[in-house]
């Protein structure tokens, strides 16, 4: 692990020991309820622990002109914007798709009207969306220096998920009543794709969009797998394979000789 990482990850620690950890202590004894202020500013301090780990460790490095233009890259090829649309909202639709080509009565897709998906896209961006300036903005990349990408993208899925473990020691959270192993995994199995996005296209405002997106759809839509574990598996089964092709054809352009 780079110098670089483990000054990411020491300050991403400390950030969340003093707000969700503290969070979850106040929310168990009582002391500070869902909704108070100094719930939401602890909340919110924790949420954006990626984010400012990773501005304050490019301050240390004074890299942070060069690492805010990664933030606002947007000019990347039209095909990504379809990537980060498409793959995602396939993955949440897959079981309606089916159910509908075989005429299996269903319930209606959307459970929100279309132009609300917008507003809950821009309040995704926040709540979500802007973690992405950390674990793949310095961790994912500070990873591949020393491990495969292959690797990178296990351990960052790890510590993604860890990082959300505090979240269900607190009381109104909705990850509360949710179960911890099934996110973890989803979590690890999701990172598969973030590695596809950022390694093709070095853009951390391009994963900022599809967190955001993933989140929006996730909000949006009607869920229509039988079981969580069905959901995963088939999801874990789609990113991966996209992980493992991506990798298979960069292996291959490596190994093309160019003409001269």
């Amino acid at each position: 692990m780079t110098k670089r990482a483990q000054q990411y990850l020491l300050v991403t620690l400390f950030i969340v020991v003093i707000s969700w950890v503290v969070l979850a202590i106040l929310s168990s004894l009582g002391i500070v309820k869902y909704g108070d202020i100094i719930f939401w500013i602890l909340y919110l301090t924790g949420g954006f622990s990626p984010l400012f780990s990773a501005l304050i460790t490019n301050m240390r490095d004074k890299k942070l002109g060069e690492f805010s233009k990664l933030i606002f890259k947007c000019k990347v090829k039209f095909k990504w914007y379809i990537f980060i649309l498409i793959i995602p909202l396939i993955s949440y639709i897959l079981p309606w798709l089916f159910n509908t080509a075989s005429g299996i009565e269903t319930d209606t897709l959307l459970r929100v009207p279309i132009y609300e998906m917008i507003f809950i896209c821009i309040q995704m961006i926040v709540g979500g969306g802007l973690e992405e300036v950390g674990w793949r903005g310095v961790l994912l990349p500070e990873f591949q220096k020393t491990m495969s990408s292959l690797k990178s993208t296990l351990a960052v899925g790890l510590i993604w998920s860890i990082w959300h473990l505090p979240l269900w020691f607190i009381e109104g959270t909705s990850q509360h009543n949710f179960n911890f192993i099934i996110f973890a995994l989803s979590t690890i199995v999701l990172s598969f794709l973030f590695t596809v996005l950022y390694n093709s296209t070095k853009s951390i405002f391009m994963c900022i969009m599809m967190h955001s997106l993933m989140n929006t759809y996730l909000s949006s839509f009607n869920s229509f797998y039988t079981s969580e574990v069905v959901e995963l598996i088939i999801k874990g089964i789609l990113f991966i394979s996209i992980f493992v092709i991506y990798e298979v054809v960069e292996r291959k352009k490596k190994e093309t000789p160019k003409h001269i």
